[in-house]
């Protein structure tokens, strides 16, 4: 596993989902960032952009009081 998947994919990850085919259009600024990423670390840019979102997934999948970062303002009347 590269040093990139090590530090964005947790260990639990390390078994395989089943995967659903999709069509999405990117811009071409990203898939240009993800190619060259992806060149560098001798991976497939795809695959990069596929673990990024199950990351992403993996952090945000969770009920939103225990997400939530906003603080409550108290109302002064006035």
């Amino acid at each position: 596993m590269s040093a990139w998947a090590q530090k964005t994919c947790p260990p639990y990850r390390t078994f395989r989902e089943e995967g659903v085919k999709i069509t999405i259009a990117l811009s071409k600024k990203s898939i240009e960032f993800f190619k060259s990423e992806a060149t560098k670390r001798h991976t497939q840019y795809q695959r990069m952009i596929r673990r990024l979102i199950d990351v992403y997934v993996d952090t945000y999948d969770k009920p939103l009081a225990s997400r939530s970062t906003r603080t409550t303002r108290k109302r002064t009347s006035g």
